[in-house]
């Protein structure tokens, strides 16, 4: 967790972090990541805080304050069972994100939106009963994510949500996104390049 949030920092750091823009990017990307819970427990007797980063890359509509994109994620957490079972419950989330600006401000804005895919599940964890032993279990299911969060310069986001898949894997969840518009990344790049070869 901590070496997520330090990459995430360092990305922050070298795509110019203190940069903002009043105009409407027709792309963008996210970079987001940040802590889980489980909706629920099942029969599970504990749930540990889990944690989920996730990629996105969004259209943003001129004339309309409306946003498509697709989003892929990846959210892990564990239960522990009263017969000493303990399963890391995996998601790899693929789908498309709708969002709506309910209000914006010079350098604030109030989103709400959902999400909609499909979720790769895959547990596996071991039992200590009488002896270790591996226990795995794959499947695939739809998931509906509703979300609703607050935007910062187009730059920063602060996102909470609920992920609804099957009752093992549904989890609420809170993210930090890290915003940066395609047409800023050739720029990014060549600072970089130019900075590695010591050009001015």
């Amino acid at each position: 967790m901590k070496q997520i949030f330090l990459i995430l920092f360092i990305c922050c750091s070298s795509f110019g972090f203190c940069q903002t823009t009043n105009e409407v990017r027709s792309v963008e990307f996210e970079l987001s990541i940040g802590p889980i819970f489980a909706s629920n427990h099942n029969q599970s007797k504990q749930t540990n805080v889990g944690a989920a980063a996730g990629l996105e890359g969004r259209y943003n509509f001129s004339q309309i304050p409306f946003s498509i994109g697709i989003k892929s994620q990846i959210a892990e957490f564990n239960r522990r069972y009263d017969n000493n079972i303990l399963i890391k419950n995996w998601a790899i989330n693929t789908g498309f994100t709708f969002d709506y600006h309910i209000r914006k401000w010079k350098h604030i804005s109030l989103i709400t939106g959902a999400g909609l895919g499909v979720s790769f599940l895959d547990d596996n964890g071991y039992s200590n009963n009488l002896y270790s032993r591996a226990l795995s279990k794959e499947k695939t299911v739809f998931y509906f994510n509703p979300h609703f969060g607050i935007e910062f310069s187009q730059r920063i986001r602060l996102s909470a949500g609920i992920n609804l898949a099957d009752k093992e894997h549904s989890f609420i969840g809170i993210n930090f996104g890290f915003i940066i518009g395609a047409n800023e990344i050739p720029s990014i790049l060549e600072r970089r390049v130019r900075r590695s070869l010591n050009l001015k």
